[in-house]
């Protein structure tokens, strides 16, 4: 029996130390520069297309790389599926996944208050003031969850930060008065990886494969090169067969529809809020990396963050704003199909929504 043409991948990258991911807070130069400089939590999904890209170069990994306007060919990457976290124990697997709870711990459910005449205004969040953006945990199929983030040593958050004080040195060892700075690294938990679905159009060579089916690599990845063990492992699951939907439902008694972000979206109808009847949603900051057209002669160690139309250099692109995944959006599926389809997205594991169920349905 021959095999289907394309394949898909269980990607996991694990982080081996300390690692940092930039975002707004960086130390930049000039008049962007910083003293403090924090890692987000997880890397962008563009971070994750990258890592990939560079374990499949030169021969299943095409030129291009992510640009907010078009649909790319990644060579035999056909997509990606939105980040979700895992956590291997021996030979077992637990994923983890993002979902909006409230200040009690409880998942997130909004309840009709009475005597509100606003359609605005007519349901509340529970614990949540008017001014406050949704909590977040992870959570598993079982419904176990776990806190994202924690400053304290020994806890059991997924990510753990530790802050590195230090002096800039000069080119002959001196120290720079002017350039003392703190920069808050990430680590994450014994046992977790992040991790993606990855579609590829062929299977790769059996030769890279371990005698467990596993494929491995050890990466430099991050702003401060931090070292990461990349694995790849055949699966037949893809994002929405692994994801705890079951567990995500609304409990409201009408027929309004409740949409949950899996990823963080991107959205260019300004006008959206107004088509939908409320929505509960912070947002995230997002730039990526732009590279120059294949035939250019690249110089891939320099990052120009003045020359945008340099043919020889990497530059940053502009600053835009997504919905965090966790954000819940009400209003008719047509409009958010409508308001978050965008193919360059969606093809790289951002914009994509689910349709939470109505227990009183």
């Amino acid at each position: 029996m021959s095999q289907p043409i394309s394949q898909k991948y269980r990607l996991e990258l694990r982080p081996l130390d300390y690692y940092f991911f930039g975002g707004e807070t960086t130390f930049g130069n000039g008049e962007g520069q910083n003293y403090y400089a924090r890692t987000r939590s997880w890397p962008q999904q563009t971070s994750m297309l990258g890592v990939l890209r560079y374990f499949l170069y030169p021969d299943h990994c095409g030129p291009n790389s992510f640009h907010l306007e078009n649909q790319s060919p990644y060579g035999s990457i056909i997509d990606l599926s939105p980040l979700f976290f895992t956590h291997r124990s021996e030979n077992k697997y637990t994923d983890y996944f993002l979902s909006p709870i409230g200040k009690k711990g409880k998942p997130r459910s909004l309840r009709k208050e009475p005597g509100i005449e606003s359609q605005q205004a007519q349901y509340s969040a529970e614990g949540i003031g008017d001014k406050e953006a949704p909590e977040q945990c992870l959570i598993d199929k079982k419904g176990n969850q776990l806190a994202i983030s924690s400053d304290t040593i020994g806890s059991d958050a997924l990510c753990r930060f530790f802050d590195k004080i230090g002096i800039t040195k000069g080119k002959n060892g001196e120290d720079k008065t002017d350039a003392f700075y703190k920069q808050r690294m990430g680590k994450l938990a014994d046992g977790f990886a992040f991790a993606s679905i990855v579609n590829l159009a062929s299977h790769l060579p059996e030769e890279l494969f371990d005698a467990k089916g596993e494929a491995h690599k050890i990466v430099h990845f991050g702003a401060e090169k931090a070292l990461f063990e990349l694995s790849l492992r055949p699966t037949e699951k893809t994002f929405n067969e692994i994801y705890p939907v079951d567990l995500c439902t609304h409990d409201y008694a009408d027929a309004r529809t409740c949409h949950l972000l899996t990823s963080d979206t991107y959205i260019t109808d300004d006008k959206l809020p107004e088509k939908l009847d409320f929505i509960i949603a912070d947002t995230r900051s997002f730039r990526y990396i732009s590279t120059p057209g294949k035939d250019s002669n690249v110089n891939f160690a320099r990052l120009d963050l003045q020359n945008k139309n340099s043919k020889t250099a990497l530059h940053k692109s502009g600053k835009y704003f997504l919905l965090q995944a966790g954000s819940l959006l009400y209003g008719s599926t047509k409009a958010i199909q409508n308001a978050v389809s965008q193919p360059a997205f969606e093809q790289i594991g951002y914009n994509h929504f689910i349709q939470l169920k109505n227990i009183h349905v």
